[in-house]
């Protein structure tokens, strides 16, 4: 194996501004967010991705070495919310998007890197949970109540590395009901290798597997 050198990516979120409109929460600020939303499952995600397409073309791997997520404040409001972030070297669809959104209670989610999820560990370069509820001991402002982090700084010799940021609104949604998220960055260190041949064709092989490629 080549090192051809360190890189740091950085991708970034836009802000959120989301509050109940007649009984659901709807997007009032934040141009990159969907609404996805089916039924009472009030869902919105921003999805943004690495373009790594020059280092497809030279036949070279990315090594993840370390990646976080820096926002610009602390989440507040007063509508309760799970928040997920994930990195993926492979684009969640929809369904498994709505499907990792379900809360842990339900013991119906998959989340991305676990043992009922489509997706493997080793597809998941970074994931992290939070679990934000509405205080009546301030206010009705969320507090930080759980948090849960996993993925394994994989390797990718894929053209994209992707972004997901997943908000699943929590019951029951108050007349009231509104909260804001900062802009985040997503920022991912790792090193740049020239593979051999035959180990760089099996990686970029089981890449274009898993993204339903030929």
């Amino acid at each position: 194996m080549s090192v051809e050198g360190a890189r740091i990516l950085v991708e970034q979120y836009d802000g959120l501004h989301a509050a109940e409109v007649e009984g659901a929460i709807q997007i009032v600020l934040g141009d990159q967010w969907d609404n996805i939303s089916t039924g009472t499952q009030q869902t919105l995600v921003n999805e943004q991705y690495y373009d790594m397409n020059g280092l497809q073309m030279q036949d070279l791997t990315f090594f993840f070495t370390n990646a976080a997520i820096q926002e610009e404040f602390t989440p507040y409001g007063t509508q309760g919310f799970y928040l997920i972030d994930l990195i993926t070297t492979t684009k969640l669809t929809r369904a498994e998007i709505l499907e990792a959104s379900i809360p842990d209670l339900t013991q119906t989610r998959d989340l991305p890197g676990f043992l009922d999820s489509n997706f493997r560990s080793g597809e998941v370069v970074l994931g992290q949970q939070r679990y934000f509820h509405s205080s009546l001991d301030i206010g009705s402002q969320i507090t930080l109540a759980g948090r849960t982090s996993w993925g394994t700084c994989t390797a990718s010799a894929s053209d994209r590395v992707y972004c997901t940021r997943i908000v699943y609104v929590l019951d029951p949604i108050t007349s009231t009901g509104e909260f804001r998220l900062p802009p985040a960055n997503v920022v991912t260190t790792g090193v740049i290798a020239e593979e051999d041949e035959d180990q760089y064709q099996m990686r970029l092989h089981r890449s274009l597997q898993i993204y339903g490629q030929p």
